[in-house]
């Protein structure tokens, strides 16, 4: 399997999984229900992945995979559907741009994070910039939780 450093999968996969996801939440939204069967079924699938090659369920990599299934799994069911347009929006924005909003959300849980939680610590997190060299983006792919990426 094509790696960075042996125990993740390489970007090329992980945006593989996310194009997938969104053109199938997108088609899942348009109206084609099973397209969000199928969409659940690769994000299991990317979720399964990670957990294969690294077996370090708290390396941000995997919790993000995780909590996305998870929302996934809700947003299926009717009362909850705003979360597969949710999921789109942030799908789209990670695959445009290289900020992940989920990725921030989670930076700032418990287990994550070194700093406590403050105001100043929020807004760092949410505004500061998503690492651009290719040496900053490989460390903060590898990197043990609380990369806010």
């Amino acid at each position: 399997m094509d790696t960075i450093d042996q125990t993740i999968p390489s970007r090329t996969l992980a945006n593989a999984f996310r194009i997938a996801t969104l053109g199938l939440l997108g088609a899942g939204i348009a109206g084609f229900e099973p397209a969000v069967d199928a969409a659940l079924a690769v994000s299991a699938v990317n979720a399964a992945v990670y957990l294969y090659c690294d077996r370090t369920p708290e390396r941000m990599a995997i919790q993000i995979r995780l909590v996305y299934l998870v929302l996934l799994v809700l947003g299926s069911v009717p009362p909850l559907g705003f979360l597969l347009e949710l999921l789109f929006v942030g799908s789209a924005t990670v695959f445009m741009t290289g900020y992940c909003p989920l990725t921030r959300v989670l930076s700032l849980m418990p287990w994550n994070r070194q700093l406590p939680l403050s105001r100043s610590l929020i807004v760092a997190t949410f505004v500061s910039r998503h690492p651009r060299s290719s040496v900053e983006a490989r460390q903060a792919w590898a990197a043990r939780p609380g990369i806010a990426g």
